[in-house]
């Protein structure tokens, strides 16, 4: 736990230590609270900081404008200890879930990263995979009719011999182009 007397001295403390919770004053020297917790909410931390206005000022109108500067929780003076550390307990719990739901939601990106990498393989892989189809296809086209052209020229080579070899009792032997 680290304490400071203004405002300023605690926006650099922050950046140091980088706490899990903040509690200031509305009335600091240098920097007022309102101020504070307006440089703390533009500072870019890794996770996101609770801060909780522990103060005297009382007025509805500084309590709005203390939740709207980015005030998670505002507590006047006089105030019950229990009340304190349950509000405290609160803010935790909520920054633990915070932080949690950050950390998942990098999984998850990560994840999707992961899925449109092997999306575009998948894709890549596919599209090979057509070419080779299409080419045994286009292959086995030309075989086809290859085949079947040379079983054509054999019908016919063997229907000329059977024709000449009745005119003739000498072997035939002949040559098609």
């Amino acid at each position: 736990m680290e304490s400071c007397m203004d405002g300023r001295e605690s926006v650099k403390m922050i950046q140091q230590f980088c706490p899990d919770l903040v509690i200031l004053d509305l009335m600091m020297p240098k920097l007022d609270g309102i101020s504070t917790t307006k440089r703390i909410r533009n500072l870019e931390l890794d996770s996101y900081l609770p801060i909780i206005v522990l103060t005297a000022r009382k007025e509805i109108r500084d309590m709005v404008t203390a939740l709207e500067a980015g005030a998670d929780d505002y507590i006047t003076k006089p105030f019950e200890f229990e009340e304190l550390i349950a509000r405290i307990r609160n803010m935790l719990r909520l920054k633990s879930l915070q932080d949690r739901l950050v950390h998942k939601t990098m999984e998850l990106n990560e994840a999707n990263q992961q899925i449109s990498r092997l999306n575009h393989v998948l894709v890549q892989t596919n599209r090979q995979l057509q070419r080779k189809v299409y080419d045994f296809h286009n292959l086995f086209e030309v075989s086809y009719r290859v085949i079947g052209q040379l079983e054509f020229k054999q019908l016919v080579r063997q229907a000329l011999i059977n024709i000449l070899g009745i005119f003739t009792t000498k072997n035939v032997v002949l040559f098609l182009v």
